[in-house]
């Protein structure tokens, strides 16, 4: 999932949350939370427990833990299909 969020020209549109979301507007605060949870001690193969509301924090906050990575994007893909993917890879609000 990272690969397809972070992947590709800055002006891109990867995300629908209130508004359009590109790349340039992901990629910095992933990079930055990237350096603050290293710094807090995350490393491969760590464990990473979060609690964040859907939002652009949430989405920047799992990416830069590497959760997608992980295996959890399909659970919550299940639970917040539409309001954080819009309708990339067809998903819709039922699911």
């Amino acid at each position: 999932m990272d690969d397809v969020l972070l992947a590709g020209p800055d002006d891109e549109r990867c995300l629908a949350l209130d508004q359009p979301i590109t790349r340039e507007t992901l990629r910095n605060p992933v990079t930055e939370r990237q350096t603050h949870l290293h710094g807090a001690g995350l490393r491969a193969g760590g464990t990473v427990a979060l609690c964040l509301p859907p939002s652009l924090a949430g989405i920047t906050t799992m990416l830069a833990a590497g959760v997608f990575r992980a295996g959890l994007r399909d659970a919550f893909r299940e639970r917040y299909p539409a309001t954080l993917f819009g309708t990339m890879y067809g998903m819709t609000e039922s699911g």
